[in-house]
């Protein structure tokens, strides 16, 4: 069946199920296999067809398992109309939805940002017996998320507590990335606060949050305060941390802070930090600094252009290290131009 070409006609399939029907007839968890088959090999399409002309057939019973394996095969493929159609034809054909058959449409439609209809959805799941849990919270949370509606979140979250479910550190990490997009940094620390177990990429949204307030200050303190919760250090991190320090005006740390993350492996600042970098050493006439930074740029494959070029240059020049500039220019010939 693999071999019908897209778009697939319900002829092609239809005669390719006729072969098959015998054997789905005896076995009707032959069928599952099949449609897992067509969904791994990214048939959506197929794995559709198969199972409308399968109950339009009647001589095979459909079961919720195989439609929810429709389901998720149209949310990987971003199709979460025509998955949140096959749960609508659930019903007309007195098949119960579960919790996977929500949980694989809601993780599909917020990744479409359609957060209204995430919401309506978790709410159809009281209404069907459907169990909410964790994951099913998680799929709305993204979706308003997505749609930076803050406000929702919060609520949601809320919720979710008072349902005696405890959230976890994605959840948290959700709803905390949703208040860093309103520049509510405030509720993001206290939410990380609350969190039992929260994660780097916890840490992270909420060190976004505050960078994105110029916190500065309290991007350094959930900076050093990862360790101790058993949150790991990522560039991510790092490069947080490294800007905080540098529009402080704390250089000497900012540079120091790049040689400890590149001693564990972390190259902890991009072209713009390095940029910055550069351009505070220019200012400060710090031509060792200036120096430090641009071999750091190359060790970690950033290649810098002809402002960083001239950056390191007039570090040099107003450190009176003229001749170490040229050293440079002939290790490292700034690109030729167009």
């Amino acid at each position: 069946m693999l071999s019908i070409p897209r778009p697939a006609s319900r002829q092609d399939v239809g005669m390719s199920i006729m072969l098959e029907l015998p054997a789905w007839q005896q076995q009707p968890e032959r069928l599952t296999w099949s449609l897992q088959e067509l969904a791994g090999a990214g048939r959506e399409d197929l794995a559709d067809l198969v199972l409308q002309l399968v109950q339009k057939d009647g001589s095979v019973p459909l079961s919720t398992e195989q439609c929810n394996i429709c389901i998720k095969a149209h949310g990987s493929a971003m199709n979460w109309d025509s998955a949140l159609k096959i749960l609508r034809d659930m019903s007309a054909w007195l098949l119960p939805p579960d919790s996977r058959s929500f949980n694989s449409l809601l993780a599909s439609v917020n990744r479409a940002g359609e957060w209204e209809l995430s919401l309506s959805l978790f709410e159809e799941m009281v209404v069907v017996r459907a169990e909410q849990n964790v994951v099913s919270h998680m799929g709305v949370l993204s979706a308003l998320e997505q749609s930076q509606r803050w406000e929702q979140s919060l609520q949601h979250l809320a919720s979710m507590q008072d349902s005696r479910l405890t959230p976890d550190a994605v959840c948290y990490t959700a709803v905390i990335a949703c208040c860093g997009k309103a520049a509510i940094w405030q509720t993001a620390v206290h939410l990380l606060g609350a969190c039992s177990s929260p994660n780097d990429a916890g840490y992270n949204a909420t060190m976004l949050a505050c960078e994105s307030a110029g916190q500065w200050q309290q991007v350094l303190q959930l900076f050093h305060a990862m360790p101790s919760a058993g949150a790991l250090h990522s560039n991510r991190s790092y490069n947080r941390a490294v800007r905080s320090l540098i529009r402080m005006e704390l250089w000497h740390e900012a540079v120091e802070l790049c040689r400890s993350a590149a001693q564990r492996g972390l190259p902890a600042t991009s072209f713009v930090e390095y940029y910055m970098l550069l351009k505070m050493a220019e200012r400060t006439s710090l031509w060792e600094m200036a120096l430090d930074t641009f071999f750091s740029m190359h060790r970690h494959g950033v290649a810098p252009d002809d402002k960083c070029y001239a950056a390191l240059f007039d570090a040099c020049r107003a450190g009176g290290q003229t001749q170490q500039m040229l050293n440079v220019l002939r290790q490292y010939p700034p690109p030729a131009q167009d």
